[in-house]
Parts: structure tokens; sequence; C-alpha cells
């Protein structure tokens, strides 16, 4: 591309972004496999503030058009198509944005090849979702979405239309059983690409809930201390006479939700902070179950661990600055070529008997050294002159 700052955005209304670190090359948002992995810190996914960056979700898409090979890109086509609630309107408006940005291609032949084809392939795949003969149809009637769509209703963040915690943590617990079961149900009919479509839609969906701000974990170790329950069962409140259960299983009544009163205030309080708990803890629990049966048809080679007698000895931003940059040049893989750099950190942990807590933080706050962004790398290339040096002497 010419210049992806100068390109011209359309109206998305469904972009969907990498929700995990699984790598997957038909992903938009996933640029590793890309030329443009070296300036990824540039356009990430979300912005500061939590929201999605549509323009980065533009450029990605538009180089993942112009670099993508003959033989994928109708692939690439077919696995978007899948994931989308509207894949006619996602491709309408992906042709606009390639006709919006044909200018980019002006001088360069292959990737104008590639917008042509693009162009063709998004011609076809509409004209057949039209005719009612695309192969999404045959997908979506596999799939049956009513257990799913009745959980995810449960997480219209709305924590006063839950007066009783209780009855909600347990309309959780039910719900996600069903839609347990109606997973494993739709995974039997479905073909590998189709399962992995259908895991990738649902990560999605279920992360995006997830991006909640409010952590109460700090608020609810004081809950529980202040009315003494540490042994804390959300079950126990049907019976307990103890006045934090009381609230919630059988709230009182708030008169004016804008001008509580103080004991109304805390009783606020603390349905919103055991909300957010079974909320948050609800998704994660079952972004767990979709992990383990992705794991079954799809499993990967656990890590082995190392027994290795070398330790670290230098700073752990040294050592994610030797390894990001290993991983960065292509120096180092694994034999499935898809190692990423949480697996690659892992491995280097085990190898030097460290452990490196936060690691994209420590990570991320490295690369925005100003006085020198890689001193451990300068350092290792002194070193090696040294020797070098003292070797010819």
């Amino acid at each position: 591309m010419q210049n992806v700052d100068n390109i011209r955005m359309v109206n998305i209304s469904e972009p969907i972004f990498q929700s995990t670190e699984t790598i997957n090359e038909f992903d938009i948002t996933y640029i590793d496999n890309t030329s443009f992995k070296y300036y990824k810190e540039n356009y990430k996914d979300f912005k500061s503030s939590g929201e999605l960056n549509l323009y980065a979700y533009h450029i990605k898409l538009m180089l993942k058009i112009g670099e993508t090979s003959p033989l994928k890109r109708e692939r690439f086509i077919d696995y978007q198509i899948r994931i989308h609630k509207d894949p006619l309107t996602w491709l309408l408006e992906i042709d606009d944005l390639i006709n919006q940005n044909d200018y980019q291609f002006e001088d360069k032949p292959t990737r104008w090849e590639s917008f042509e084809d693009f162009r063709e392939i998004i011609k076809k795949k509409v004209k057949a979702i039209e005719l009612n003969s695309s192969q999404t149809e045959d997908y979506q009637q596999k799939i049956n979405y009513t257990n799913y769509q009745k959980f995810l209703a449960l997480f219209d963040f709305n924590y006063l239309a839950h007066p009783s915690i209780l009855f909600f943590y347990n309309e959780l617990l039910v719900k996600r059983e069903q839609l347990n079961q109606e997973i494993l149900n739709n995974l039997v009919n479905l073909s590998s690409e189709e399962k992995r479509a259908y895991f990738e839609k649902m990560k999605f969906e279920i992360n995006t809930l997830l991006r909640n701000p409010y952590d109460k974990n700090k608020e609810i170790i004081e809950f529980q201390d202040k009315y003494d329950a540490v042994d804390f069962d959300i079950y126990k409140s049907i019976f307990a006479e103890n006045k934090l259960y009381q609230i919630l299983s059988f709230p009182e009544d708030i008169v004016d939700i804008d001008n509580p009163t103080e004991p109304e205030k805390e009783i606020m309080d603390i349905r919103f902070a055991y909300y957010n708990l079974y909320y948050s803890d609800s998704l994660k629990t079952l972004l767990k179950f979709i992990g383990e049966q992705e794991q079954i048809y799809f499993p990967n080679k656990e890590l082995q661990p190392l027994k290795s007698e070398l330790f670290w000895k230098k700073y752990d931003i040294d050592l994610l600055e030797l390894i990001t940059a290993l991983m960065e040049s292509g120096s180092i893989n694994n034999q499935t070529m898809n190692l990423t750099r949480k697996d690659a950190i892992k491995l280097f942990e085990s190898f030097l008997n460290t452990s490196i807590k936060d690691a994209e933080s420590k990570l991320s706050k490295g690369t925005t050294r100003k006085r020198d962004s890689n001193p451990f790398l300068n350092s290792l290339a002194k070193a090696f002159k040294d020797y070098s040096e003292k070797k010819l002497d």
C-alpha cells in the first residue's frame, strides 16, 4: 500500500477483531504473517479507552487484501462469511472499501491483481447469498443458537434489573449448562473449518462482553469482612440471617435509586459488586469450556517442561527484549510454524528457571523507552564485539 495513513474509511457494521492469542491466518486483525508485523504496535485492535480501533481494522483489512496469496483468497472470504451475522452487508461494505482505496495499488501490479481478484470473489459470494445458495446458509442451518442467545441476553449490563443476585447467579448456572450441551450438539455437525469459525465467533462475542471495567474484588472482600461472611457461599443466602446474604437474596426495595439513603446506597453497592463478580466469572467459565472443546478438536502440542541448570541473571525486560527480537526477526519457531510470543516466553522461562510477571505490560513499557529502546541487545552486540577484538589480539 502506498500510504496506510491516507486510507479512506467506510462504514463497517460488524468488524470482528482477533479475540485470543490463537493464531488464525484468516483473521483480519492477525498481521504477524504480513509485511505490517513490524508496525503492529502502532495499530492496536483496541484504543486505550477500550474502544475498538476501527481505523486499524480498515488498514489491516486492506493489507490482507493486498498480501493474501491467490490460493487463500476465497478461503479468506469464506471464513469471514461464516463468522459474520450479516455476511451480505459485510461483503458490500468491503467492496466499497476496496473501490474507495484502489489507488493504493496503482503502482504495484501484484497487489493490483489481488485487488481485482477479491472484487470478483466478493461479487460471486454476494450473488450466491442473494440467490439463497451460499455455503454460509448450510453452515448456519447446522448451528442452533437458541441457548447461546438466551445466555448472552443475561449480560445486558443492568444490575438493577436483577434485584436478587442469588437468582441471577442461579440463572447463569442453569443457562450455561444448557448452552454447554448446545455447543456440544452443534460441533458434531460441523466440518473442521466450520468448527474454527464457530469457536472464533463465540470467543470474540464473549471477550467483547468481558471488556468490563469494573473490578470489585476489593469491595467484595471488605463487604465479607464487615458482615462476617469470609467463608462465603452464595447458596447460604436462602437460609442465613447474615445481613450480607439477605441483601444478596431478598434485598429491600430502594425507594429512589437516584437519591438513595446511606443504607440503600450500600445495598446498591453490594448488589453491583457481586453482580460484576458473577457476570465476569460466568463468562470466563464459558470461555474455558469453549477452549477445552477447541483443544479436543484442534489439539496443540503441549509445551514440554525443560530440565535446565541455567538461570537468568538479568532483568525481566532484558529477556523480553531478547525473545521479541528473536521472534520478530523470524529467528525461532516451532515444528508447526505457529509459535506465539506467549509460548516463547514460557519456554524461555522454563529453560532459564525464571518467571516473568505481567510480561506484556513490561514489554509495552520497554518499547516506549526514549533514551535507548533496546539497551540489552546493544550490550550483547558490544560484548560480542569486545570478544572478537580480544580474539584478534
